[in-house]
Parts: C-alpha cells; structure tokens; sequence
C-alpha cells in the first residue's frame, strides 16, 4: 500500500513538474510575441510622425535617453531614430512644455533629419476648453501650420512676438508655449543631425549607460 501511495505521489510530482515546465515554456514563448507584438504597434504609431520620411528600421527598439535644456528642462525625455539603412532619417522626440496656461503640456514631434518637422501631436494637456484646447488636432488645424517648417523658413514664435505661428483668439499662452518648445527642439536636432550627434546620448529607454 505504501508503494502504491509513493508511486503515485511520484506520477503526480512528475505530472506537476511538468505542467509547470511547459506553463514556463509558454510563458516564455508568449513574452516574446507580446514584446515584438508591442514594438510593431509602437513602430507604426511613431513613424505615424513622419509622414514623408523613409526608414526600414524598429522605431521602437532605438529609444534612448536624452538631456538638453532646449527640451524646456534637465528631465531625461525619449528619443526615437528613424533609419534607412546605415543613415539617419528622422528623429522623434517625446517631450513637455512647462509653460502652458494651465500646467504641462506633452508634446511628440517627428521631425526629418534636415530639421524640417514633420508633425507635432499634443498628446496630453489642461489648458482651458474653448480656447487653449484648440491645439488638440480633433478641434482644429492650427497643429498643421507646422508641418513642413525649420529653422530656416520660419521664426518659432507667436506673430504677436515677431514670430511665423497665430495664436489663439483670446488665448495666447498656449500656443507660444508649443511654438516655442518646436523651436528649441530644432535647435537640438540640428547637433543630433551632426556625424557624432547621437554619440552623446547612448542611455536606453528603461536602462543603465
């Protein structure tokens, strides 16, 4: 009887061991796929930002780490890099405006590696509903007045300031807030676009130097 209850606890212990190998194995099988899965989609949403811009790389998979006063603050804020095979295409930066009427404003813009922007989406805000909201792309174009700018063909400030951008009737904050931001960041890309630009900002998203 002994023998018969060892044995199957045995043949149970082995069916345990088992099924918990096979769970992990799966496990493992499955966060691979979800990863890939992940950075595809990021992949497609970030290129969504450079419309015009060619590149065969994972957007996704070059994310690094960068720190310049010209993003509005010391903060660490993301870099993407578009490639088209050993050139550099594109950038994508992933940052914030502190000087919105209302609190901090997250910006994403594309911009192609001759420092023309391609695209500025403001992902996440506060301003006031009727006025400042009116950068949010659902609600008007005035997004789209940067499209296909540089440093070379505008000046990024707000016509009341001298600059190439309108503003809002009755707002004015918030679009010298994003106008100004577009503006230092070009400045920015114009060292990351040089031979060893990118070589100062070697830190991965999630990760140690």
């Amino acid at each position: 009887m002994m023998k018969a209850s060892f044995k199957s606890g045995l043949t149970l212990g082995i069916y345990a061991l088992l099924s918990v190998s096979l769970i992990g194995a799966t496990n493992e099988l499955t966060k691979g796929y979800i990863k890939a899965e992940a950075e595809r989609k990021l992949t497609a949403e970030l290129s969504a930002m450079l419309p015009g811009v060619p590149f065969d790389n994972n957007i996704a998979g070059t994310c690094r780490l960068i720190k310049d006063e010209r993003l509005g603050d010391n903060n660490a804020h993301e870099l993407y890099t578009a490639k088209k095979g050993d050139g550099v295409t594109g950038f994508i930066f992933h940052y914030y405006t502190h000087k919105g009427y209302s609190g901090d404003i997250e910006l994403l813009t594309g911009t192609s590696v001759d420092g023309t922007v391609r695209r500025v989406q403001v992902l996440r805000h506060q301003e006031t509903p009727g006025l400042g909201d009116q950068v949010e792309e659902g609600k008007s174009d005035w997004l789209k007045s940067f499209r296909g700018k540089s440093l070379g063909n505008a000046t990024f400030k707000v016509r009341k300031d001298g600059g190439d951008f309108d503003s809002f009737t009755g707002a004015t904050i918030t679009p010298r807030a994003i106008t100004e931001a577009v503006g230092g960041l070009l400045e920015l890309e114009k060292d990351l676009a040089s031979p060893e630009g990118l070589s100062k900002f070697q830190t991965p998203c999630g990760g140690k130097k």
